[in-house]
């Protein structure tokens, strides 16, 4: 669990500072989020086929050489695939929260800075708690309830800031909004369809990322995007090009540590790695951007911090009675 969070917790960090930097913090200011997104899941599906070639081939290998049985199942997680429209259709609604997660994931970073980015995806525990209520009927304790809207006051505060500061920042902070709804309805529905599901989870990975792109490629053609895009004069210079391939790849790896984090852990664990690691994003935001921030931001951030902490303390200890009692 431990590896799964801090493989996640920097490959995202990586992969939200990259695309800021694509996006209006570099010299080309890529200003296609929607694009952006599928450019990132066909390099997906693409590293996902070249994966499962050299698994193939190495086994082969392997199997010349007789080595044994440890190595060649380490080289072995992509299993046969072969696409059923039966099974599509059981993914789909975990794709369309995925698409949804990653759409607006990437509409609020071009809206907004990153320190109003992470704010605003710090709300994701709290729709969290709300749909494990409704959806999967589980109790939520008052002292959760407190945690929960000590994160809400941050959130708001700082959504209260945005709206006197800029009109960007504000439609930023609305993309965050619905970026963490989408991110707690899908860390639900996926670890719902795992535990219910016989298939190999990877299985599911390969049909999300291809149900993904199917879903995906209507929106941006029909908002105009991909007319956009392609018309940019700096399309094919190899600079911008090795960088968007580049921030292609960590998106790649991010998705595969977000699957190993919900795979692992439960979707209030997933919710509470995402809430600290923006509070680390926004520190660091504030280092190498050198962001200025209010003492009312600071103080959002701090009712934040302190909600997500307080959260977490509460459902440690709420575990650790129910094993218990369970002994």
């Amino acid at each position: 669990i431990g590896m799964a969070i801090s493989f996640f917790s920097v490959t995202s960090i990586l992969s939200v500072f990259l695309t800021k930097y694509l996006m209006d913090m570099g010299e080309y200011s890529f200003h296609f989020p929607l694009t952006m997104a599928w450019f990132h899941l066909i390099v997906s599906l693409l590293c996902i086929i070249c994966t499962y070639n050299l698994n193939r081939l190495v086994i082969d290998l392997f199997k010349l050489k007789k080595t044994n049985h440890l190595i060649r199942t380490c080289f072995s997680f992509l299993p046969d695939f072969e696409f059923k429209f039966d099974t599509a259709v059981q993914i789909a609604p975990v794709s369309l929260c995925y698409v949804g997660m990653v759409t607006f994931n990437n509409l609020c970073l071009d809206y907004a800075d990153i320190h109003t980015y992470h704010t605003a995806r710090s709300i994701s525990i709290c729709f969290t708690v709300i749909f494990t209520s409704v959806l999967l009927g589980e109790k939520v304790q008052k002292r959760i309830i407190g945690a929960c809207l000590m994160i809400a006051i941050g959130y708001f505060m700082t959504g209260f800031e945005e709206l006197q500061l800029s009109k960007m920042q504000s439609i930023g902070f609305a993309f965050g909004l619905m970026s963490s709804c989408f991110m707690a309805l899908y860390s639900i529905y996926l670890k719902k369809l795992m535990s219910s599901s016989h298939r190999n989870h990877w299985i599911i990975l390969i049909y999300n990322v291809v149900c993904a792109i199917l879903f995906l490629f209507p929106v941006c053609y029909f908002t105009g995007e991909f007319e956009k895009a392609i018309s940019v004069n700096y399309l094919f210079e190899p600079k911008f090009l090795a960088i968007l391939t580049t921030t292609a790849l960590i998106a790649y790896v991010v998705n595969i540590s977000n699957f190993m984090l919900i795979s692992y852990t439960s979707p209030l664990t997933t919710s509470v790695t995402i809430s600290m690691k923006s509070v680390v994003e926004s520190f660091l935001s504030f280092a190498v951007h050198n962001t200025h921030v209010s003492t009312y931001g600071l103080l959002s951030s701090a009712f934040t911090v302190v909600g997500t902490y307080l959260y977490s303390y509460f459902k440690v200890k709420d575990k650790r009675e129910f094993e218990g009692l369970v002994d």
